[in-house]
């Protein structure tokens, strides 16, 4: 089951191995930013998805630049356990070159060119 956001995007997916999933369900949720400026939105793009566990939930945020040329092509920066991480919060991070290479992605302490 999925419930869905202003945008048209899946805020909420729900799963039920037994029987027809319902609100109470484990979940998996989606939050998204929209750049909204002078009630414009700029853009529409994952913010973090929040994911169940067996005793406390856990959130992975999708983070961006705030300046430069990757802030102005919205493209991803790192994605983390925190939305201002430090490098051990890093699960993955992105260098790109230009507006189109990534030149390289460091996954989980792993260096790949």
């Amino acid at each position: 089951m999925f419930e869905y956001g202003a945008w048209g995007a899946v805020t909420k997916s729900m799963q039920d191995h037994e029987d027809e999933a319902g609100s109470t369900d484990p979940n998996v949720q989606y939050a998204y930013e929209d750049g909204i400026a002078s009630n414009e939105a700029k853009y529409v793009r994952p913010d973090y998805v929040t994911y169940p566990g067996p005793t406390t939930r856990r959130a992975v945020y999708f983070n961006y630049p705030t300046s430069g040329v990757g802030a102005a092509l919205g493209r991803l920066d790192n994605i983390a356990s925190a939305g201002s991480p430090s490098a051990s919060q890093k699960y993955a991070s992105y260098t790109f070159l230009g507006a189109g290479t990534m030149v390289d992605e460091e996954i989980w302490g792993h260096h790949t060119d």
